[in-house]
């Protein structure tokens, strides 16, 4: 039986991971399955969560609640580069996170053939 999970990738034109997560104010949003099957569903608008106010006002935790709200479908980000904190608030609800610059598609390629998902116990998403 074929398990869907959904990434988030923080690109800026959908070709390859090059956006910091605390400036990324859209994420493409892909859904693939163990047999190898993929889709794209479109960019997620978000807010970015290093505003100048978010990282010297203390509102951390209300920017990336926003975030992993917009993303809650989605068990995996992959950004370019991510503050210790924010990967920490993340991975602590329930996704995981992954720093890489890599063009999207050989990316997904490779999580298919690698089977990340199991590898870092993903779950499955549901589409309820």
């Amino acid at each position: 039986m074929s398990s869907n999970y959904r990434i988030a990738v923080a690109s800026k034109k959908g070709v390859k991971v090059d956006v910091h997560f605390g400036l990324a104010d859209h994420f493409h949003v892909f859904e693939f399955n163990s047999e190898g099957e993929c889709k794209y569903l479109g960019p997620r608008q978000t807010t970015a969560a290093c505003l100048a106010s978010c990282c010297s006002g203390g509102n951390e935790e209300k920017a990336f609640c926003s975030v992993v709200g917009k993303l809650a479908d989605v068990q995996a980000i992959f950004v370019s580069k991510i503050g210790e904190g924010a990967a920490n608030y993340i991975e602590g609800h329930g996704k995981h996170v992954y720093e890489t610059t890599a063009p999207i598609e050989p990316l997904i390629h490779n999580i298919i053939q690698t089977r990340l998902y199991e590898t870092d116990k993903w779950q499955p998403h549901t589409n309820n």
